[in-house]
């Protein structure tokens, strides 16, 4: 797998994010193609930026992107933001969040518009009719914390959730010893067991069959069921 191009990890669901080096809390970056409303999933810092913007351009074109979600206000979602409104002349693109969290990201003074999850159905119908619809997870680990997940491939970008930390980069989990790699992150990110399972419950609503977070690795389907069952444990 050369992970130093575009890779397709569902239906026009591409990860294009950076390895960083001798790094044990790796950073995903996903985009969403489709046409002149494609989606950019948690763009990242200016550390994976130009490796981002490089995998971007190899696909699309960068203004075919109308809607950037940001999963939460941490500078490894949001630290390249202020440099990717300057470089996309589309005037019509939006920032995808929640309430909460455009309370504190309104202090970039960004020019770009919010989109707020919590005022529109949570759900958004691209071109094409394809549709995502935004989960609610709150205070795992930020009080305005949602979930993304994608109705036509059945893939969750679950932001913080199902974040682990790797000796070695792994796009994929491998087997159940994953739930290892959670369980530092999430006993010490997250408020309380009970705040943690009840996000779990609201993703295993959806019944996905990928789980794309923004850290750590990817978990097919054949994964998810026995990982969750172990998480439930994680005293938080």
């Amino acid at each position: 797998m050369d992970f130093s191009q575009p890779i397709e990890i569902a239906k026009d669901i591409f990860w294009v994010g950076y390895v960083i080096p001798n790094d044990p809390f790796q950073c995903h970056v996903y985009l969403i193609k489709n046409g002149k409303e494609s989606v950019l999933i948690d763009p990242g810092s200016m550390i994976t930026f130009p490796v981002t913007m490089q995998k971007i351009t190899s696909i699309m074109q960068l203004d075919d992107i109308k809607y950037i979600i940001l999963h939460h206000q941490d500078p490894d979602i949001v630290g390249c933001v202020s440099t990717l409104e300057t470089i996309m002349s589309r005037n019509d693109k939006v920032f995808v969040t929640h309430w909460r969290t455009q309370t504190l990201l309104k202090h970039y003074q960004w020019k770009t518009p919010f989109w707020l999850v919590d005022e529109n159905d949570w759900k958004l119908t691209l071109d094409g009719g394809r549709e995502l619809e935004f989960v609610f997870t709150p205070y795992a680990h930020f009080a305005g914390a949602f979930c993304t997940f994608d109705k036509e491939t059945k893939t969750m970008f679950s932001s913080d959730i199902f974040g682990g930390l790797t000796d070695e980069f792994a796009l994929y989990a491998k087997d159940i010893g994953y739930f290892e790699s959670l369980k530092l992150f999430h006993i010490h990110y997250m408020p309380s067991k009970a705040i943690l399972n009840h996000a779990l419950l609201q993703i295993e609503n959806k019944n996905p069959e990928m789980i794309a977070p923004q850290h750590g690795s990817i978990i097919k389907k054949e994964l998810i069921k026995p990982i969750v069952d172990k998480m439930r444990n994680y005293i938080c």
